[in-house]
């Protein structure tokens, strides 16, 4: 969004010699993870009859500065767990800084979503996990 909203700032303001008035949406506001909120919860309750918000949404990203930093103020402000997970791959790069630390790393979208599969599945109603996967050896680790 910041290449596209800049160039669209720039070509207005050379036609019209103003700058352009502009309210923004999209990550990390949090209006956007209000709006996926929203979302979810009426499409849970339409599709899958279930008329209450997951306690865990795992938020998958390839950018620390709206992705992650998003996800993690979001968290912060919600009773819900939102649990922000950073892929290696689009926008990120293995070993760069990042000022917003994710909760987890992964490889690509499909180990993510690996993690999170297992890690519901090893936690107990009240958020306990009981048992989860080291993935270094692939071998279920108890708690």
């Amino acid at each position: 969004m910041g290449v596209l909203r800049a160039s669209l700032e720039a070509v207005y303001f050379v036609i019209t010699r103003k700058i352009l008035n502009k309210v923004a949406f999209g990550k990390p506001q949090l209006g956007t993870y209000q709006f996926a909120t929203r979302l979810l919860q009426k499409w849970r309750k339409y599709c899958c009859k279930i008329n209450r918000f997951p306690s865990t949404v795992y938020f998958i990203g390839d950018t620390p500065e709206s992705d992650i930093r998003g996800t993690n103020e979001f968290n912060e402000t919600t009773e819900n767990d939102w649990y922000s997970i950073l892929v290696k791959t689009g926008v990120y790069k293995d070993g760069a800084e990042t000022s917003y630390p994710p909760r987890k790393r992964c490889e690509n979208v499909f180990d993510a979503v690996g993690f999170a599969y297992e890690r519901e599945h090893n936690t107990t109603t009240k958020g306990e996990i009981v048992s989860e996967i080291d993935y270094d050896t692939c071998q279920k680790v108890s708690k």
